[in-house]
């Protein structure tokens, strides 16, 4: 298994401003644009429990560094499909 480095706290942070900016924009809450950019970028996993199947989308908590730089490019790219033009992230030392 290659080691991968953990998300970082302002990706976290930087991730959910996001999602609040574009939910305040297309009039969803953080909630709801959080859940549909993931369920874009990780997909679904089928859950079965007794007769029920449903499908459920993952937790964006295990994710590391990659994968969630993943999630904050498909949060760009969902926000210049809908016509929303979000802020970049600041520079460190700018």
């Amino acid at each position: 298994m290659t080691w991968k480095e953990d998300k970082t706290g302002e990706q976290r942070a930087f991730f959910h401003v996001l999602c609040k900016l574009l939910g305040d924009e297309l009039g969803y809450s953080q909630y709801e644009i959080k859940e549909m950019i993931k369920a874009e970028a990780l997909g679904t996993v089928s859950v079965v429990i007794g007769s029920l199947e449903r499908e459920i989308i993952p937790s964006s908590e295990s994710l590391k560094r990659d994968e969630y730089a993943m999630l904050i490019d498909a949060t760009y790219r969902i926000s210049a499909e809908s016509g929303v033009v979000l802020p970049l992230p600041r520079q460190r030392g700018t």
